[in-house]
């Protein structure tokens, strides 16, 4: 089998290049939306009903702590 010209060769390992670079920007945009999906999806969990700690009387905070040591 004949050794590649350099020229082939550069012009080869480019393309296969731009291919990866094209697969791993298509790949970065598909978690970009992803992530925003989840993060409206959290949001509409947690905003409606939320809870604040401030909301937390006293005795609810710490009925919540011993809860966790017990």
């Amino acid at each position: 089998m004949d050794a590649l010209t350099p020229d082939l060769e550069l012009r080869l390992r480019t393309e296969l290049a731009e291919r990866r670079v094209a697969e791993l920007t298509a790949a970065l945009d598909n978690m970009k939306v992803e992530m925003d999906r989840w993060r409206t999806i959290a949001e509409c969990r947690l905003l409606p009903g939320r809870r604040t700690e401030s909301a937390l009387t006293r005795s609810e905070a710490r009925e919540w702590w011993w809860r966790l040591t017990a």
